[in-house]
Formats: structure tokens, sequence, C-alpha cells
């Protein structure tokens, strides 16, 4: 039903392309240590001592993903997955909930149990995880990159949707006039 990873993803990118620029890891570094100071004195003690050393880890992402999803079925949601990417560095997995006559829950529902889990064990450890590894991940589904590269033309900004996500969203955020484009995909 829901996959989160690539709304985590891209949420965190177009934060560090703004943050960032095309300038390099110094500034990228630093807003990094600015996500883990914003996370910290929100954090569940579960996340604060994941993030307390500064960075996450694929360990302790991976624990921190395992956590959200336990919590999620003790909510009595299905899980399906987690999968390992096959880039090696982020799971992806669906849950649904499902009553005792095996009819789908409503989305409020599954959304209110599962981000109760979410917000408790991985959110803030997902936060700062995406912001030190999105130059590894794979690029976003061609959907995605040809909504923003036609908001972009709409703007007088000619970039095709061959180009990897993170020189698309640059262009949103280095552009007042194109800012709308941000959310050009959320139908998607």
């Amino acid at each position: 039903m829901i996959r989160r990873t690539w709304v985590v993803q891209l949420l965190i990118l177009m934060a560090l392309v703004a943050a960032c620029g095309s300038s390099g890891a110094d500034e990228r570094d630093a807003a990094i240590a600015e996500i883990v100071e914003q996370a910290l004195p929100n954090a569940s003690e579960f996340q604060a001592e994941i993030l307390e050393d500064g960075e996450v880890t694929f360990e302790e992402y991976e624990r921190s993903v395992l956590a959200t999803l336990a919590c999620a079925k003790e909510a009595g949601l299905e899980v399906m997955g987690p999968d390992l990417d096959p880039d090696g560095i982020r799971y992806d997995y669906l849950y649904r909930g499902v009553d005792a006559n095996g009819d789908l829950l409503p989305d409020s529902v599954v959304l209110g149990r599962f981000d109760g889990c979410y917000a408790r064990y991985g959110e803030r450890v997902d936060s700062v995880y995406f912001a030190q590894h999105v130059e590894s991940f794979g690029d976003a589904p061609i959907e995605i990159k040809e909504a923003y590269a036609d908001c972009l033309a709409g703007h007088g900004i000619d970039i095709p949707p061959s180009e990897h996500v993170t020189v698309l969203l640059r262009a949103i955020s280095t552009n007042e006039a194109a800012s709308d484009c941000q959310a050009a995909a959320d139908d998607l």
C-alpha cells in the first residue's frame, strides 16, 4: 500500500540541495550536522541513542527499520519486506491494515498506526541516514523526473528528464520562479 522511502529521500534531497547547492562536502556535512542537531531534542530514546554520535551507520539504519516494522506488526499491520534495494543502501517495504473479516482498513487508521511507530523508531534516523547517503541512491522514477522537467520547462528552464533527479531539484531550488515545481510530482 505505502512506500515511504522515495518520499523521505526526495524531501531530504531537496533540503540538502537547497542547503548545499553545488558547493562541496563541507557544506553537506554542515547540513547533516544541522539535521542531527534539530532531530535530537525531539528524538525518542531509541533514536537519540543512534544519533548521539552525529552519524547513522547501515547497521543502525537497519536496526531502526526493523524496530519500526516490528512495532507496525504489533500495531496490527501486515508488513511486506523489508527488502534491501539493489543499491544495497536502503530498505523498501510495504504495509497495510486488514480487519478480522479480511477487509482493508481505512488509510487514516493504517497511517495512524504506522506513523506512531515511524515517529518512535525511524523518522529521525532516516533523515540523517538518507542525508549522509544521498549521492549513493539511485535516481528517481522517470515519472517524477518528467513532472519536474515539464514544470521547469514551463518556467523557461530546459533540463531533460534523463538528468539525475539532483540536477532537476537543484534547478528548482535555485530558481525562485520555479519554486512551485517542488510539488510537481506530489500527485504521482
